[in-house]
């Protein structure tokens, strides 16, 4: 583990203390930890640069109006869980939905 992710990563995240760490590709690391009550994930490359963290949210905690687009796209099905996915590029969620 290079130190340079572990310093990326606690300038990042400086009041999490437990840290899983993987390697996830050739060149790439992940840390698992907890924040605010929730699982978290974090990938950084050997050179500190932070790529993504990732999260779950309860339905309740997603925005509405990306409820009501989920919902306008996929009808009839319900959302069963939901991931937020941080990068350089902006936020995105995934949706794990089912039907029936």
């Amino acid at each position: 583990m290079p130190t340079v992710v572990k310093e990326a990563f606690s300038k990042k995240f400086p009041t999490v203390n437990r840290v899983n760490w993987q390697k996830e590709e050739v060149n790439e690391w992940e840390a698992e930890f907890k924040l605010k009550k929730k699982e978290y994930s974090a990938n950084f490359l050997d050179d500190g640069t932070w790529q993504e963290t990732e999260y779950e949210i309860e339905n309740n905690e997603i925005l509405e109006h990306i409820v009501s687009s989920v919902k306008a796209s996929f009808r009839g099905y319900k959302i069963e869980e939901c991931e937020v996915s941080e990068t350089n590029q902006g936020v995105n969620y995934e949706f794990e939905i089912e039907k029936g």
